[in-house]
């Protein structure tokens, strides 16, 4: 303590930062150590701020109607810290945020902490239906109850008067609080506001939701009871993670499930009669925003989930990115961020209660069916460049939005947003696995009359038929890419039309008379590739390598799955680039070179965005699996094989449903290197493994 003392009365000491950092490693939790190494270090850097009364030798100190809470408290460290440091280098604190936030209670325990030991005096005044200068008045025993008053009595003293919730007067207080402290030079205040008074010298410290952790934390402190991570978590982000709604939920959790305590809270008053209290705290921050801050929040609260800040804006035309921040302050808008991309989302508690006071808006339903399905479509060109990860991660977070704007497109028959949607969503559905239900939803889009822009028209029937050919449907395949090529030409695309006559070629080489088709279609689509981007050359080129297999020249299959490999490299075409590996191994299975293609497969399966994708793995072992039997190593393939039937309906993906000579190939190879109960326990072994499991046999064929 005594060198407490020490670097308190020599703050600018070229010592003191490094002398607290030290004292402060004996006890770490202190509030008055912590609040005093920001005070070092902060003059240090040569920050002068007005000098604190807390300088002034220490006496015992008086806490004057300061309340003894009794549920337990969190500790809120971060805060606290932060708080006891501000009231070291400030006359006038103010705590600002939402109402529920914790305000109170940070500025409760500070005064009750030993940060605020030095203080003579500490006046804890509650704004109560009289204002809060008599609380004021009677707190301090004033003689009456005018700041004149209250001034005459404080003036000599050294003391800190807290001044908890003076939201409804925050414009008169904030001048005689700025009267008071300049007409007392031993007081300092410690305010907490919906707002910040806008006094000058004022320093605000914005008090926000809790972490995560904190959150949970203080849910189960206050509950009592054991309950999962994850319910917990869900149900405290639904709340916001504002305290007095975790407090309020904690309690009602002792009585209902987790899934139902929202409901208990936004349907059912605390009370039993007229509005709950989480409704009241509510309703109290909700009047403090401007008209335009509430029509925002009506608006992001179509949000099915998690928002981007450029989709919030985007919906909000007449809004400014400061309006958001704003809310995000008032905690009204949580923050979040998945995979490094920053979210923002509605609390659920926040949602119920404006759709209950009227609140939602309806008209800006058909704004977010438009931006989501341009946004979408747009993905159905750059999930095949080098924006594909972070591309892919935003429409995974987005997911539940874009599916509310599709669904909203079909119900109005907007059929230009449905095809836009469902095309973007193609490439999604084949790269994530979930081909099923993106060729269903291409389906129903296709179903809605009218005609869309041709451009659009051209990418949903292109998408629509390479995901139709991938799930084995050939004919429905066929008749849409034709129909692909004629939008594409009447859309005069270079790259529309390139990639129309290349699947149509990869089409006819499945047929055993399409030789000559799928030449000419080849053709036609490198008639194309120079206007073309480099991800469609490099697809094209890819098929190309296809057709030159199917006609059995091996050597100039190869030169392409090699040029493909390069293009893919450029663009960014993470797609192109696993099959150009893979189409390469099937053209040396086909020259009878097992090693070297085993080789290109391992190779294939050794990259991590390989390895990292379920569909990549399963392609790439399904191949491995007919290599195999050229090895001597019948058995592992018999359990690849087995491992891939039993894996791929979990991703959508079924090997003889798209390539059926191929892979019926690579089966019959592998059977006949073994007897039928060889064949039986090495499949049925197989049928047992991880995907993990898969990729280590793949990995250890010689």
């Amino acid at each position: 303590r005594a060198v407490v003392r020490a670097v308190d009365a020599h703050p600018d000491h070229p010592l003191a930062p490094m002398v607290v950092r030290r004292v402060l490693a004996l006890d770490p939790d202190d509030l008055e150590l912590r609040a005093l190494q920001v005070t070092a270090t902060t003059r240090a850097g040569r920050v002068v701020a007005a000098p604190s009364p807390a300088a002034a030798p220490a006496t015992t100190t008086r806490r004057i109607g300061l309340p003894a809470p009794i549920a337990a408290y969190q500790p809120r460290p971060e805060d606290a810290g932060q708080l006891a440091a501000a009231m070291r280098l400030s006359r006038l604190v103010t705590l600002a945020g939402p109402a529920g936030v914790g305000k109170s209670r940070l500025a409760i325990e500070w005064a009750r902490s030993s940060a605020a030991d030095e203080r003579e005096h500490i006046w804890f005044c509650r704004g109560g239906a009289g204002g809060w200068l008599r609380e004021l008045s009677l707190m301090t025993g004033a003689d009456d109850t005018t700041l004149d008053s209250v001034i005459a009595r404080v003036r000599p003293l050294r003391g800190t008067l807290v001044l908890d919730g003076v939201d409804a007067e925050t414009d008169a207080a904030a001048a005689d609080v700025a009267t008071l402290l300049e007409q007392s030079p031993g007081v300092a205040a410690l305010v907490t506001a919906r707002r910040a008074l806008g006094v000058p010298g004022e320093s605000v410290h914005h008090v926000g939701v809790l972490s995560v952790a904190d959150a949970r934390a203080l849910f189960l402190l206050r509950s009592g009871a054991p309950a999962s991570t994850a319910a917990v978590d869900q149900l405290t982000a639904a709340l916001g993670r504002l305290p007095l709604a975790i407090e309020l939920a904690a309690a009602h959790a002792a009585q209902a499930p987790l899934t139902a305590v929202i409901d208990e809270l936004t349907v059912r008053p605390a009370n039993g009669s007229g509005r709950s209290p989480l409704e009241t705290a509510l309703d109290a921050t909700l009047a403090l925003l401007t008209s335009q801050q509430r029509e925002t929040l009506a608006r992001l609260c179509i949000f099915e989930g998690p928002f981007t800040r450029e989709s919030a804006i985007a919906l909000n035309r007449a809004a400014s990115t400061q309006d958001l921040d704003r809310l995000i302050g008032w905690s009204l808008v949580a923050a979040e961020s998945r995979d490094d991309l920053a979210l923002y989302r509605v609390p659920e508690i926040v949602r119920r209660h404006l759709a209950s006071v009227g609140e939602t808006s309806s008209e800006a339903r058909a704004h977010h069916s438009t931006w989501f399905a341009e946004r979408t479509l747009a993905a159905f060109r750059q999930l095949t460049t080098g924006e594909a990860a972070a591309v892919g991660r935003r429409i995974d977070a987005e997911r539940a939005d874009i599916d509310a704007a599709f669904e909203h497109a079909i119900q109005h028959g907007e059929r230009t947003n449905a095809l836009s949607i469902a095309a973007g969503m193609a490439w999604a559905g084949l790269t994530s696995g979930t081909q099923a239900s993106a060729l269903a939803r291409a389906r129903r889009a296709a179903e809605l009359s009218g005609l869309a822009p041709v451009a659009v028209e051209a990418q949903a029937r292109l998408g629509h038929g390479i995901l139709a050919y991938q799930l084995g449907f050939m004919e429905e395949a066929a008749a849409l890419l034709d129909e692909a090529l004629t939008f594409s030409q009447r859309s005069q695309d270079p790259g529309l039309i390139a990639l129309s006559h290349a699947f149509l070629a990869y089409l006819a080489t499945l047929r055993p008379d399409g030789a000559r088709t799928a030449v000419d279609r080849i053709r036609s689509a490198q008639d194309h590739l120079d206007e073309a981007s480099a991800s469609a050359q490099a697809m094209v080129t890819l098929i190309a390598a296809q057709v030159e297999r199917s006609r059995g020249d091996h050597e100039q299959a190869l030169r392409f799955t090699a040029s493909a490999r390069t293009l893919a490299e450029r663009s960014g075409h993470g797609w192109v680039l696993l099959m150009s590996g893979v189409v390469a191994a099937k053209v040396l299975l086909d020259a009878r070179s097992p090693r070297e293609a085993l080789a290109t497969l391992q190779a294939v399966l050794a990259s991590p965005l390989v390895s990292a994708d379920p569909i990549g793995v399963l392609i790439t072992s399904s191949v491995a699996a007919g290599a195999a039997a050229d090895v001597d190593a019948d058995a592992a393939g018999a359990r690849i094989i087995g491992a891939v039937d039993a894996i791929g309906p979990r991703y959508g993906f079924d090997p003889r449903a798209n390539e059926p000579a191929d892979f019926g190939r690579y089966r019959h190879r592998v059977q006949q290197g073994l007897t039928p109960e060889q064949w039986r326990d090495a499949y049925t072994h197989g049928t047992e493994l991880t995907l993990a499991e898969l990729i280590d046999v793949t990995m250890n064929l010689r």
